[in-house]
C-alpha cells in the first residue's frame, strides 16, 4: 500500500489490545536487480520514536472508519462464537431441558388437538329453532 508524507495512520496491535496512532515521516524507495521495495519509516508516541512500518507487530489501517467497522465485524464474530459455544454446553450439560421443550411441544400439541376435536363437534342452532350437534369429517375425507 502506498501512504503520504504526514499521513496518520492506525496501527491495531497483535500482542496487545491496543490501537496505536502512527506518522509516516519518511519514505525510502530501493531499485535492485530483483525490483523496486518501498520502505516508510514511521514516528508515534509523545517520544516521537521511529521505527519501520513493515518492523510494527500489528494490521495497519489508512482510515479510522475502516478500523471502526473491522472492530466491529470482529466483536460480532465473538459474541457469536461466545453464544453458540454457551449454547452448545447448555445442550451438552443440561438435557433435562430438551425433555421441558418436548413436554412443552407435546402439550401444546394436546391444546391444539383438543380445539379441533371442539371445532369437529360443533352445537349449532337451525333457522327453525333445532339444535344439533354436528360433527366435521377431517379435511380430505
Amino acid at each position: 500500500m502506498k501512504y503520504n508524507i504526514g499521513q496518520v495512520l492506525y496501527v491495531l496491535l497483535n500482542k496487545e489490545t491496543k490501537i496505536c496512532p502512527i506518522q509516516v515521516v519518511e519514505e525510502i524507495t530501493k531499485k535492485t536487480l530483483e525490483g523496486e521495495s518501498t520502505i516508510y519509516v514511521v514516528r508515534f508516541g509523545k517520544k516521537s520514536d521511529t521505527a519501520n512500518l513493515d518492523d510494527l507487530d500489528g494490521q495497519v489501517f489508512d482510515s479510522i472508519e475502516v478500523l471502526r467497522s473491522t472492530l466491529h465485524e470482529r466483536v460480532i464474530r465473538t459474541i457469536d462464537v461466545v453464544i453458540s459455544n454457551t449454547l452448545k454446553r447448555s445442550q451438552e450439560w443440561y438435557q433435562q431441558q430438551e425433555i421441558m421443550k418436548n413436554s412443552q411441544h407435546q402439550n401444546e400439541l394436546d391444546a391444539t388437538s383438543e380445539l379441533i376435536q371442539e371445532l369437529d363437534e360443533a352445537i349449532i342452532t337451525l333457522p327453525d329453532g333445532t339444535v344439533a350437534k354436528m360433527k366435521s369429517s377431517p379435511l380430505g375425507n
